[in-house]
């Protein structure tokens, strides 16, 4: 079981930094939910890496395209659907 916080980036896309958009990406997020409640991580701890995650990675991104990315992303990380393919 790997830890889950070094799964987190290969759940975004490179370019783009959408969650779970492409097959292979989702297959990864679904992984990484599997061993963070294995690991027995809380909701709130996991949703706040990921996002301290994601916000170092739009550091170089316009602040509005960077508040927008953020907040559908992570909308996407809450919602348990798009974990599934």
């Amino acid at each position: 079981m790997a830890n889950w916080k070094k799964q987190i980036s290969g759940c975004f896309g490179n370019v783009d930094h959408k969650f779970a958009d492409h097959p292979s990406d989702r297959n990864r997020a679904a992984k990484m939910l599997a061993d963070a409640m294995e690991q027995g991580v809380s909701y709130k701890d996991y949703c706040k890496e990921i996002k301290d995650w994601l916000k170092k990675q739009l550091q170089k991104v316009d602040a509005q395209t960077a508040q927008d990315l953020l907040k559908s992303e992570m909308k996407k990380v809450r919602k348990i659907s798009t974990y599934f393919s």
